[in-house]
């Protein structure tokens, strides 16, 4: 039985969520900016967060040893504009109109612009705002071959890629995977109910009706923390991204067998995890199949080279970065060895419970015998730049 595992996770989720005030300040400033660039630009635009508002997923960042401040990725879609008009010339509207609504302390990047909002109550937030235009057409149809649900491509848009050197769309579709997520928390929930009713037949109506959901988002939400934190304390450069560890979690939470509450699911992913590694040292994934892990069937590894495609875009490797940097791939494999000795620690017979607490929570970089409300209030950092 995880009873006792899973209250102390249930603790430090309380922590590292994000408050209501903070999520409630997100949605008026994301509003007001908005609500501006329409007027001084003139044109038509649909707006839409993206990333981990978009998924529900978020955490507070945390950073050198300390809460930072949070931001919030909004889509920016031109609906009177289309890909003839060139990349840079869309990063100028966006940035008079920025500049003339009154948003001076902001940083314009290759793809996006940072807005970052002085301390309000006690909260430090920016918002990165990222323009865009419909993919065309005889993109669509590239993109649907190279995509595992072709359903989901119509909703891909184009981003300016602007720099000294390069004018250019690149192509991505944060609907497309909105849409995929939700549907996998979904299939999730449906999973999760079945196999409670086949065992809790009495109590199944007791349930919350959003916890199988919340179950597998939590367990994101933890893993993002235990990122945070591992990456931040090693100094490394390589810290995996939100969008690996949620494409990772929801492929492998629908493949994998009944997990009763997150620690157990928390578990059987980094099990899954481990069996990466294994593959880099040559290990074959029949192997792995035979012995019951079903990563295999989430990554392809062919000749040393890493896939993860997004769901929603084919073309879009989300682990690139490992075949870029192979520092990248061993920082993740280091990382999930770590979680592993934590799941180790967590579930030993020779260690004290109130050992295992200290343990968890430090992971997490949180300490329960001394916290205070205060403790969570987000401290000031400069915000990173939009990054596909």
């Amino acid at each position: 039985m995880t009873y006792k595992q899973n209250e102390k996770l249930s603790k430090a989720l309380e922590k590292i969520d994000l408050t209501n005030t903070q999520i409630e300040r997100a949605k008026e400033l994301y509003t007001n900016i908005c609500n501006a660039i329409i007027k001084k630009s003139g044109l038509n635009i649909s707006f839409y967060s993206q990333g981990s508002f978009a998924t529900k997923t978020t955490v507070r960042p945390f950073e050198n040893g300390k809460d930072k401040s949070y931001d919030v990725d909004v889509i920016c879609e031109v609906q009177n504009l289309d890909k003839t008009i060139p990349p840079s010339t869309l990063m100028d509207i966006f940035e008079e109109a920025i500049d003339s609504a009154g948003y001076y302390n902001y940083t314009r990047w290759d793809k996006c612009f940072t807005v970052d909002y002085a301390k309000i109550d006690g909260i430090e937030f920016a918002i990165d705002i990222i323009p865009s235009v419909a993919e065309s057409n005889d993109k669509l149809e590239e993109i649907k071959k190279e995509t595992e649900h072709i359903e989901l491509v119509n909703t891909s848009i184009a981003i300016p890629d602007v720099t000294d050197n390069h004018n250019q769309w690149i192509s991505n579709n944060p609907i497309g995977y909105k849409s995929w997520f939700e549907t996998q928390t979904q299939k999730y929930e449906r999973k999760y109910l079945n196999f409670r009713k086949s065992i809790y037949e009495s109590s199944i109506e007791e349930l919350p009706e959003d916890n199988a959901t919340n179950l597998m988002r939590n367990v994101i939400k933890i893993l993002k923390r235990l990122r945070d934190v591992y990456f931040s304390r090693s100094k490394s450069q390589s810290s995996p991204s939100s969008i690996v560890i949620t494409t990772l979690v929801a492929k492998l939470a629908n493949r994998i067998s009944y997990a009763e509450d997150e620690f157990s699911l928390l578990t059987s992913v980094i099990k899954e995890l481990q069996q990466l590694e294994r593959f880099n040292r040559g290990v074959s994934i029949q192997k792995s199949l035979d012995e019951g892990f079903i990563i295999s069937n989430v990554i392809q590894f062919n000749d040393g080279y890493w896939i993860l495609k997004n769901p929603a875009n084919g073309f879009d490797n989300i682990l690139s970065s490992w075949n870029e940097n192979t520092s990248a791939s061993q920082d993740f494999f280091y990382w999930v060895a770590d979680l592993q000795e934590l799941i180790d620690n967590q579930t030993s017979s020779t260690i004290e419970d109130v050992r295992k607490s200290e343990i968890l929570y430090d992971s997490l970089s949180l300490n329960f015998s001394s916290i205070k409300p205060s403790d969570f209030n987000v401290n000031t950092s400069k915000a990173s730049p939009w990054r596909i």
